[in-house]
């Protein structure tokens, strides 16, 4: 009977982790609880890839959505990526305010992601973005995702994928981070959806 009480309490003890760890990723994945799927969600087949980093200036890449729906905090952003790289450089997802272009990041809305290696490879997957302190969206207000990275090197980059169809909203990019942004009319919305509790 005792042997049974333990075994039970040790399957128990499993189901209730919170949280897990990525190895691909210098973070810890938040467990159950940021779930609630926002609008917009952009995620539907991909058409190609944006480059952040690597041996193209382009290093910061933007993307422009409304939101749209009750005034809530944002505990988590999943985008679709694929990655080359060995070098462990970090990656920045950040919420900017609208001022035509981005133009500051917002409270709080800055996410950082650590590649460690080339495990994730080519692939397209999803990456979790989580924030120390959730940002605030607001209803009815324009705001702008910002994938970018401090670094320049050949052979190492991130590839954001952006949508064959959608609502087609600019994709900008900035070839040093200090200059002007650059319109991307030809292609659709990179990939992202908004996570709350």
């Amino acid at each position: 009977m005792k042997k049974l009480i333990l075994a039970i309490l040790c399957v128990l003890c499993l189901s209730f982790q919170v949280g897990a760890y990525d190895p691909v990723f210098e973070q810890i994945i938040q467990g159950s609880g940021c779930d609630q799927i926002k609008t917009p969600t952009e995620d539907g087949a991909s058409a190609g890839p944006r480059f952040i980093g690597g041996d193209d200036p382009e290093v910061y890449v933007a993307t422009e959505f409304v939101y749209t729906g009750t005034t809530t905090q944002i505990c988590k952003v999943d985008t679709w990526n694929s990655y080359n790289g060995t070098q462990g450089y970090n990656y920045y997802l950040a919420f900017y305010s609208d001022d035509g272009e981005p133009n500051v990041p917002i409270t709080n809305g800055i996410a950082i992601v650590k590649f460690l290696d080339d495990s994730l490879g080519g692939d397209e997957v999803v990456v979790s973005w989580t924030f120390t302190t959730p940002p605030t969206l607001t209803n009815g207000v324009t705001y702008w995702l910002v994938m970018y990275t401090e670094q320049v090197d050949y052979g190492d980059y991130l590839e954001w994928h952006y949508e064959s169809s959608g609502t087609t909203e600019h994709i900008v990019k900035d070839g040093d981070g200090l200059g002007t942004w650059t319109n991307q009319t030809t292609t659709s919305t990179c990939k992202f959806r908004l996570l709350s509790k």
